[in-house]
């Protein structure tokens, strides 16, 4: 099966970061397309992975389908857990498996407020940050949801 991730620049972009983690991480061969976000190339991009819009976005040349085209991380982790499930994307026990998911459907839609204050830049070091009320907030929910899944992922 060839795969095939389209990704924007992963420095800026932790959407594309986690789509090229899903599959670099669990050693899945694939390979890569990538353009900087908000160029003529980026564009030419989202043509090869229509009807995909947004990054990143898998195509998987599936013997029965061809080009099945997978967008959004989420959907891309639970279609690569369904094709390579000894990779294990998610846990193996049930509970922890469920727990996973919760936490990582709650990442993926939420902290609004840490996601605004701190967007992605890994070629750039912040100093003097004042942090507010609301991103402290998603910090704390963010340290209540990890400590909750660290005790499904060492039971069992």
């Amino acid at each position: 099966m060839q795969t095939t991730l389209f990704i924007g620049d992963f420095a800026y972009s932790s959407w594309s970061l986690r789509g090229w983690l899903l599959l670099d991480a669990f050693g899945i061969d694939f390979q890569l397309r990538s353009a900087h976000m908000r160029t003529p190339a980026f564009e030419a991009l989202r043509t090869e992975m229509a009807p995909a819009r947004l990054v990143p976005a898998v195509r998987f040349d599936l013997s029965d389908h061809k080009d099945v085209i997978v967008w959004d991380s989420l959907a891309i982790a639970e279609t690569l857990a369904e094709l390579y499930p000894e990779a294990g994307h998610w846990p193996e026990d049930p509970a922890a498996r469920a727990v996973a998911r919760s936490v990582a459907s709650e990442m993926h839609a939420g902290f609004t407020a840490l996601r605004g204050a701190c967007p992605m830049n890994m070629r750039r070091a912040y100093s003097g940050f004042e942090v507010a009320e609301d991103v402290r907030a998603d910090l704390a929910r963010l340290s209540t949801i990890w400590a909750h899944a660290r005790r499904f992922s060492t039971e069992g």
